[in-house]
């Protein structure tokens, strides 16, 4: 018995599928991106803060690969050619000047995590798994 050549019309349904798996998978990552930024926005992390920048990038790249876990601030370390210290320094100066500067009742309402009483503040780390988990359940319902 030999096996059938694919016609042009299997061919067609082959990239159509391909065509439509692709197009979930980028309507999926903006959807995931617009929430990132929103997320951000609504706690008072500046856009022109270059901290919001690695954030954006921890969080999308923890999102895009849940085995980086605590790794994701090292990750956009070596895409940026920086020191580890330097990354989570201008995170935590941007979640810093959120915190400082955002009236209390957004942080109440939007970021619901435990803080220490000790730290009084999120931590990079923290907060980037706080918003992975949090971008998570929304972006997957």
């Amino acid at each position: 018995m030999t096996k059938a050549n694919p016609t042009i019309n299997d061919e067609k349904q082959i990239v159509d599928v391909e065509n439509s798996v692709h197009n979930r998978e980028s309507e999926q990552n903006l959807l995931i991106s617009n929430q990132i930024n929103h997320e951000l926005d609504l706690v008072g992390i500046s856009a022109k803060n270059k901290g919001r920048v690695y954030l954006y990038e921890a969080i999308y790249l923890k999102i895009a690969d849940p085995s980086l876990e605590e790794a994701a601030i090292n990750e956009v370390a070596n895409k940026r050619h920086l020191q580890y210290g330097t990354i989570a320094k201008v995170m935590q100066t941007a979640i810093k000047n959120a915190w400082y500067n955002t009236a209390i009742e957004n942080w109440e309402k939007h970021y619901t995590a435990n803080i220490s009483s000790k730290k009084g503040l999120p931590t990079s780390a923290e907060f980037i798994h706080y918003y992975v988990d949090k971008i998570n359940r929304i972006t997957r319902t």
